[in-house]
């Protein structure tokens, strides 16, 4: 990743959800790779109510 130096750099994303609740937070995103291909998805989600990683 390279960055100008006064700014961040972005990654280019090609699929995103994003799931929100009262209670639980669930991202899923996959990383569009330089052959113009997916990369392997990236899911994260939290609990917060039982404060535990879902």
């Amino acid at each position: 990743m390279s960055s100008d130096g006064g700014g961040t750099s972005r990654l280019p994303i090609s699929m995103e959800t994003v799931k929100l609740s009262a209670r639980q937070v669930f991202v899923s995103f996959a990383r569009q790779l330089a052959d113009g291909s997916l990369g392997l998805p990236i899911e994260s989600g939290f609990d917060c109510g039982t404060n535990q990683r879902l």
